[in-house]
């Protein structure tokens, strides 16, 4: 390509582009003309008040509206620290595994499986002796480990993270959001735990 042809390929390209730019500024002011400023609030000012007498208080113009008490829109009511076991470790009762439920931040503590153990000897001790592995676990608690467990809290520098706790509820009320911490206060238990007929429970 010689210089006069890339010249004028150079000077067709920045005149495109220049039209594309006059368009674009001219759209943009169209739309900030269409758009109308918000209006303001005014506060009127009082007369001017003779020496020697007390002004009249200043009332704004607007005034704020009302917000209604955090009771009038919702309320928490705080539990006490409870452990609730549903199902079971005992594979004769038939349940898969074991839960250890917390009414902190309605979390979960463990989860053991009925069929599984943290460890040969477990599996052998409970072949040998399944009456008795329970106790002889318990007293044997550095050979022994017990069912294994899925879930399990974590230990992080101070801090203790437990399972599927519920961290924090958003309750929005009033035209505003308010964040309300749950992870670390007790939930209350209505009821439970629950055996329905085919041994399910719930809580």
């Amino acid at each position: 390509m010689d210089l006069k042809r890339f010249a004028w390929v150079v000077l067709i390209f920045s005149g495109t582009l220049l039209v594309l730019l006059l368009i674009s500024r001219g759209k943009k002011a169209e739309r900030l003309q269409e758009q109308s400023p918000a209006e303001k609030p005014t506060i009127t000012a009082p007369a001017p008040t003779p020496r020697g007498t007390t002004p009249p208080a200043m009332t704004p113009a607007i005034r704020p509206a009302a917000l209604p008490s955090r009771r009038s829109e919702w309320s928490q009511e705080i539990g006490r620290p409870q452990k609730i076991t549903i199902g079971s470790q005992d594979q004769a009762k038939g349940y898969a595994f074991e839960v250890e439920l917390l009414t902190q931040g309605a979390a979960i503590n463990t989860l053991k499986l009925s069929r599984h153990f943290a460890s040969v000897q477990d599996k052998r001790l409970y072949a040998e002796d399944p009456a008795g592995y329970e106790a002889t676990r318990a007293a044997n608690p550095k050979k022994y480990k017990g069912r294994y467990s899925l879930l399990n809290p974590v230990a992080f520098g101070s801090s203790r993270y437990l399972p599927l706790a519920t961290r924090k509820v958003t309750v929005a009320f009033a035209g505003r959001k308010e964040f309300w911490p749950l992870d670390g206060q007790a939930w209350k238990r209505l009821e439970g735990p629950t055996t329905g007929p085919d041994g399910a429970q719930w809580v």
